[in-house]
């Protein structure tokens, strides 16, 4: 049997237009015709009163997402107010929970906004690492005040050998070094190699070039 549709205003004041289905069987033919009149139509209201009054009592995000739950309660109450008819409700479905056009409008608009919400806070959280981050790579050049030194030194180095117009790039600790070099004046490459191993590959790389460096010019 179909329920009329029925307008319903929620418990956070929304109005809604819902229909429903139930299924039902006579179990007992004596009370039916006896009990009550038609009883056809009154399990109908009956249906429609029900609906109302558990519907009303729930918020729209209730409605939408806990249907079986509604759809249960709303059986159960049903069953027992048509118990003594002869009746037995079976099932009862929520078919359709319509909403206005401007309530429509409205969620879509908070849906949007809780998407740009969530977009600025993974910014956020993207900023805060990255400050965190550098942080970490102050607190390790602070430890070893000549790392920076060494690889200025470096940059000046190869700029000389290759000429004004050499490519120079930003490595990942904030300092500079030749495109050439930058597979081995890194952060982990130069902590690997220390100083000294830093001189040394300094003047392998200027010999290749043509500008080795005086033995003299090695920083102690």
């Amino acid at each position: 049997m179909d329920v009329p549709p029925q307008d319903v205003i929620s418990r956070d004041n929304v109005s809604v237009n819902v229909n429903a289905v139930v299924y039902f069987r006579v179990v007992d033919a004596a009370n039916a015709m006896l009990q009550v009149e038609r009883y056809y139509e009154a399990i109908s209201q009956v249906a429609q009163t029900t609906m109302r009054s558990v519907l009303g009592q729930r918020e729209l995000d209730e409605m939408l997402t806990e249907r079986d739950k509604l759809s249960a309660d709303i059986q159960k109450i049903l069953d027992d107010a048509t118990n003594p008819w002869g009746v037995k409700i079976t099932n009862v479905e929520l078919k359709h929970v319509d909403l206005q056009e401007s309530m429509i409008r409205a969620m879509a608009r908070q849906a949007e906004a809780e998407r740009s919400r969530r977009a600025k806070v993974i910014h956020a959280e993207g900023e805060m690492q990255a400050s965190e981050k550098l942080r970490e790579a102050a607190a390790m050049l602070s430890q070893d005040p000549d790392r920076h030194r060494r690889r200025q030194e470096l940059h000046h180095r190869l700029s000389a050998a290759h000429g004004p117009d050499h490519a120079v790039s930003q490595d990942h600790s904030g300092g500079q070094c030749s495109r050439p070099a930058r597979r081995w004046a890194g952060p982990a490459a130069a902590a690997a190699l220390g100083p000294g191993g830093l001189e040394d590959v300094l003047d392998a790389h200027l010999r290749r070039h043509g500008a080795p460096r005086p033995r003299a010019e090695r920083a102690p």
